[in-house]
């Protein structure tokens, strides 16, 4: 339950309830009412706990924060102890922070003024932690807009949907506020996250894993949290392979692995605006750099985004790169293997692999290289490829499963709006909502 209240953006929020709930040995239930404390989802006033935490604090008369955890201390309760053993563990990341937090527990003055001045403080130091972990708090202002435009939009049913993102930003992107399409679209993948979490908050059974669901979604859903996990360190894996002596992946190969992982948790959540940000988001990008060349003369806008990838060009380059990524580790076992295994498994490839892996040989970086420097250098670069592999079969069965032909439906229609919105921010400033 506690991994289910974890963002998927660091995993810090999890693992820091986890060390709690595990040191004072939590139930489920009080786990559960820890983690809305701690993420100001209680009804009412969030900040209601942190108050009748400082009056108990108060209350006891001690002079030591770490004297209230000790095992055999009666001073607190035990979820009391675990609320507070969270906040002195946030303070903690900062000396001042914790100095001043004790300070404020044996100063001299009345009862009511410390319990004011603590209340404050631990309040303080939960914001800042939720702004750092915690999506809606991060991007409170995103949210808010996200909110409003959904009720406005669609009062009845104001789950976010595929095809929100380019709706939003067309109507609420300005130079000074959601500029770029990706910002919008991570603010709506991060605004359904955080949905889908109040959603589990707000009901102890977990919604993605009911009594009743088969096994084979559970699964396919454990496989994508997999590739979720795989996503967020790919910029380390794609450094091994980039500072390798010995060059497997081509550098716009590596270029389109990373711009994949950057969304694939819209990919999984909203493939069709997922896709116009893989395909699109470059053009906003190259018209951004040349308004800043030319001292914003009007860019064109037209020829790039007809000259752009479509959707089925980058589908298909997706699958096309996974195989490649899959031929480059048939590489690494034929080169690694014993003899007899290496020949088994040239015997095993098919003319299309066989062709290409024997281009990667010819490379000059690779054929220049002593057998044994080679070894070495190939196997350094499998953990990255086995993590690029799993990330971009990952994306392929997330497309498969939104129905690949029905993604291209809207295409067309999404990028005429597409070029209308960077013609009204960057050709014609006296539109409104430019500044």
């Amino acid at each position: 339950m506690i991994q289910q209240l974890a963002t998927a953006q660091t995993g810090q929020l999890s693992a820091d309830l986890n060390s709690v709930r595990d040191a004072h040995d939590l139930t489920a239930d009080q786990a559960r009412r820890l983690a809305l404390k701690v993420c100001g989802l209680v009804k009412g006033n969030r900040d209601a706990p942190v108050f009748h935490l400082a009056r108990k604090l108060v209350a006891t008369g001690a002079r030591d924060l770490f004297a209230l955890l000790a095992p055999d201390s009666q001073a607190l309760g035990r979820e009391d102890r675990a609320f507070l053993d969270f906040v002195i563990s946030v303070a903690l990341r900062d000396a001042e922070d914790f100095a001043a937090l004790s300070g404020l527990l044996v100063n001299n003055t009345d009862k009511a003024e410390r319990i004011g001045a603590l209340t404050r403080k631990l309040s303080t130091l939960l914001h800042a932690y939720r702004r750092q972990v915690i999506p809606e708090t991060r991007h409170h202002n995103v949210f808010t807009a996200i909110r409003s435009f959904l009720m406005t939009h669609r009062p009845a049913a104001p789950e976010p949907r595929d095809g929100d993102a380019l709706e939003f930003w067309t109507l609420k992107g300005r130079r000074d506020f959601l500029t770029r399409y990706t910002t919008v679209l991570a603010g709506l993948v991060d605004y359904a996250e955080a949905r889908l979490t109040a959603a589990h908050w707000a009901r102890p059974l977990e919604i993605n894993q009911r009594a009743d669901m088969p096994d084979n979604e559970i699964s396919d859903q454990m496989a994508q949290q997999d590739t979720q996990t795989v996503a967020v360190s790919i910029d380390q894996h794609l450094a091994t392979l980039e500072n390798a002596p010995a060059k497997l992946l081509l550098a716009t190969e590596r270029e389109t692995c990373r711009l994949v992982a950057d969304q694939f948790d819209a990919l999984a959540r909203f493939p069709r605006s997922a896709l116009l940000a893989l395909t699109c988001a470059p053009v906003q990008n190259a018209v951004i750099q040349a308004l800043r060349m030319h001292r914003n003369a009007p860019p064109d806008i037209d020829a790039p985004l007809a000259a752009s990838t479509r959707f089925a060009a980058m589908m298909q380059q997706i699958d096309a790169l996974a195989q490649t990524v899959e031929d480059c580790l048939h590489l690494i076992h034929a080169v690694t293997a014993r003899t007899d295994e290496s020949a088994l498994a040239r015997s095993r490839w098919d003319t299309r692999r066989q062709k290409r892996i024997e281009t990667m040989l010819r490379r000059k970086s690779l054929a220049d290289m002593a057998p044994e420097d080679l070894r070495d250098a190939l196997l350094e670069q499998s953990e990255a490829l086995l993590a690029l592999h799993t990330l971009l079969t990952g994306a392929g069965r997330v497309l498969d499963a939104r129905r690949r032909n029905a993604l291209t439906e809207h295409e067309d229609q999404d990028r005429r709006s597409f070029g209308q919105k960077l013609a009204a921010l960057y050709t014609n400033t006296a539109q409104e909502g430019v500044t």
